[in-house]
């Protein structure tokens, strides 16, 4: 975790200035933080390497994907789903490829 993510930082300054002002500010109505808002790709790992079996993990929008993986020490298991019927395989053989450049 690098700290680098700024997602949270806003919804702080927005819950704060909600609180205080009772409405919205008009900086969070705009498009740039509805995109910002919009995660494509939600994603998290289950943190044991003793476990062969895992659970999946949603997209967070209609037209985003969710990746659930696990690091063994002979592998990486991944679960990819979506609501888009062609993005799970879609994604799983993007980041295989992926793999294949880093080796």
């Amino acid at each position: 975790m690098s700290g680098r993510g700024i997602d949270r930082h806003l919804l702080g300054l927005k819950l704060v200035y909600l609180k205080k002002y009772g409405s919205l500010h008009p900086f969070f109505a705009t498009a740039a933080m509805k995109e910002l808002g919009t995660f494509r790709l939600s994603s998290s790992n289950v943190g044991s390497h003793k476990l062969d079996m895992f659970g999946g993990f949603s997209p967070a929008c209609d037209d985003g994907v969710g990746a659930c993986y696990t690091m063994q020490e002979d592998h990486l298991a991944c679960s990819v789903t979506s609501m888009v019927p062609e993005y799970p395989a879609r994604f799983a053989e993007e980041l295989r490829n992926a793999f294949i450049d880093l080796s």
